[in-house]
């Protein structure tokens, strides 16, 4: 069982564990799920820490439950999350390679020095590194290319796009896990694994806007040329709606949630505008609330979450390079008739995440109610972000980050072709 490997989720509401293994190739990885732990939490809501100790038990009550189940000890994870606290750049870091002779070789090592630059530049701001995904390297400064380990130049300028969290919070975090008697071997952002779950590659080809919104922070992250440009994750969150509802209506927070989840939407039909609705309250009596008003107040918030996110991509130039569309993940996305608002918002195809195929159980040593439990997990979508590091970790985006090597078959799709070469034009003015 040396292959299996741990990945440990921090989410708004819970912490969730997943075992399982990697079968398939690089291009196109799957996953078999071993095991899962939940243990629901709120004390990581909204990205940040809220009670330490709370956080500190949901992680080890998740890790022991998939240890359990798996049967195994778990030692070493890879942990993901997002905070607003992030931030995110693209950067390009240039070196020399030019030593004794006319020409150099790229190694490995040398990528390796573009991300220990990025950590460097990092740390005299009192940021840490949370993850780099490598985007393409110039060489020479004129010759584009996307996997540059045995090409020849005399330097090289190496483009990354970049997630870092304030130093001391994220020692914050790690500090959380190692308490609980794991250690963190690689940290990610919850966007990018998400969207590895939710995406095709094709997608991430023509370019791609992916948006997860969950209970407190909505993330975003916009491909193009199968690379990560843009990522971001926002303060709001399905808890802000809620909260909406409920000063704009004179409710509780609970008596808001509830009525969300039965009446609301972001597109009343027109036989409905005159129409209220009554509602118990929880401490005796009734309100009466109208389903326009209810509507208009929703659809206010959702509005807001995604001008904000369309001016940020229209400032950055990207708004032209998603021609795939929108893909909508989350729990707060499940809002009636949110893809028909975004569609008609932003003038793009838009479509919620589905289920990915290459994800599955493996029976073995699991009993009939845990085959049950993962199969339903899988079938809801609710382990998305927690898989998604796992099929993350076994995909090529990673491996290159990594320095591993890379297969044949992928070194021939790094062949400059005219679609790419356009891209790549475009992308110099990001830097």
């Amino acid at each position: 069982m040396s292959d299996l490997q741990v990945a440990l989720h921090l989410s708004s509401t819970a912490v969730y564990t997943v075992v399982g293994y990697a079968t398939g190739t690089p291009e196109q990885p799957k996953i078999k799920v071993s095991a899962v732990g939940l243990a629901r939490t709120d004390a990581f809501v909204g990205g940040k820490i809220e009670r330490r100790e709370h956080l500190l038990s949901a992680v080890y009550k998740s890790l022991q439950e998939a240890g359990d189940m798996a049967g195994v000890n778990i030692h070493e994870v890879c942990l993901s999350f997002a905070s607003p606290l992030m931030t995110s750049m693209n950067d390009m870091q240039k070196l020399s390679l030019h030593k004794s002779r006319a020409h150099t070789t790229v190694q490995q090592s040398d990528l390796y020095r573009a991300k220990e630059l990025i950590a460097d530049k990092l740390r005299a701001e009192d940021y840490t590194l949370l993850q780099s995904c490598q985007l393409l390297s110039y060489l020479d400064g004129v010759q584009e290319v996307k996997d540059p380990i045995g090409m020849h130049a005399n330097e090289i300028s190496v483009a990354n796009h970049v997630m870092a969290l304030p130093a001391n919070y994220h020692a914050q975090i790690l500090d959380v896990v190692n308490s609980a008697e794991a250690s963190v071997g690689v940290t990610l952002f919850d966007g990018v694994v998400s969207a590895e779950y939710a995406l095709t590659k094709e997608e991430k080809e023509r370019g791609v806007c992916f948006i997860d919104i969950g209970l407190g922070t909505t993330k975003v992250c916009v491909y193009r040329g199968g690379s990560l440009l843009f990522s971001d994750c926002l303060d709001v969150g399905g808890q802000t709606v809620t909260f909406d509802i409920a000063t704009e209506l004179g409710l509780s927070v609970s008596e808001a949630e509830s009525l969300k989840h039965q009446q609301g939407t972001v597109q009343l039909d027109p036989a409905k505008r005159a129409a209220f609705v009554t509602l118990k309250r929880r401490l005796g009596g009734e309100s009466t609330v109208s389903l326009r008003r209810l509507s208009s107040v929703i659809a206010a918030r959702y509005d807001d979450i995604f001008m904000r996110i369309s001016k940020r991509l229209d400032d950055l130039g990207l708004s032209s390079q998603i021609e795939a569309g929108v893909v909508l993940a989350g729990g707060a996305t499940q809002i009636d008739g949110l893809s028909y608002f975004v569609g008609r918002q932003w003038g793009l195809p838009v479509r919620m995440m589905t289920t990915n195929g290459r994800v599955s159980i493996c029976p073995k040593n699991l009993t009939d109610d845990n085959i049950a439990l993962l199969n339903g997990y899988l079938k809801d979508n609710k382990l998305h972000s927690v898989i998604g590091s796992l099929l993350y970790q076994n995909g090529e985006q990673f491996i290159k980050d990594s320095y591993g090597e890379v297969s044949a078959q992928n070194k021939l799709t790094n062949k400059v072709s005219e679609g790419w070469q356009v891209f790549t034009n475009q992308i110099k003015k990001w830097f």
